[in-house]
């Protein structure tokens, strides 16, 4: 009787775990494809990186 509860209570867990994990999972590839979209926005050229230097060097600190 005590050990069918304790396997009962054990398996629970082992689901909840496991689901978690599946929830952690998918979080983490959604936020890889935030990432790579990010990414896609920020992407500099290299003629905008002249233009900033540029830019930048013309400015007397």
């Amino acid at each position: 009787m005590v050990t069918t509860l304790i396997t009962g209570v054990l398996m629970f867990l082992l689901v909840v775990a496991l689901g978690m994990s599946y929830l952690i999972y998918v979080r983490m590839r959604d936020l890889q494809q935030e990432l790579e979209q990010m990414r896609s926005r920020v992407e500099m050229h290299d003629d905008e990186l002249e233009q900033i230097e540029s830019s930048l060097s013309s400015v007397d600190l």
